[in-house]
């Protein structure tokens, strides 16, 4: 069963890295190659940079948590505060992602599913 977690806990974290990774770097691909509207570049760019931030504020939170463990059951103060912040950016990510062009778009939605299992798995963790 400590297998199955940690494989979960992995694979949500590679999952939100690979897709914000992919996002950015098919962004800057078609935008040399593909005309594309301009408001479909610029929710791209807002579902990236917000994908970006979220995984910043998970990572701050993971790494809190584990640094600096609290002597009460629960995360501590700031890993929750952050937890939080990351979630609700990985929630505002998902419109604008829908309106990127066919790859960023895919990447953006590899990269909200990671980041609602990352979350999912911060929030449940005891």
């Amino acid at each position: 069963m400590e297998f199955l977690a940690r494989t979960l806990e992995w694979l949500s974290v590679l999952l939100s890295l690979l897709g914000c990774a992919l996002g950015w770097w098919l962004w800057v691909r078609e935008g040399k190659t593909v005309p594309t509207q301009a408001w479909r570049r610029i929710a791209s760019v807002a579902g990236l940079l917000l994908a970006t931030a979220s995984i910043a504020f998970g990572a701050f939170a993971w790494a809190y948590w584990n640094r600096f463990p609290d002597p009460e059951p629960g995360p501590p103060k700031p890993t929750y505060v952050a937890t939080y912040v990351g979630f609700y950016l990985t929630l505002a990510m998902f419109p604008p992602s829908l309106c990127g062009k066919a790859g960023t778009r895919a990447a953006l939605l590899l990269c909200f599913g990671g980041l609602l299992g990352f979350y999912f798995l911060m929030f449940l963790s005891p």
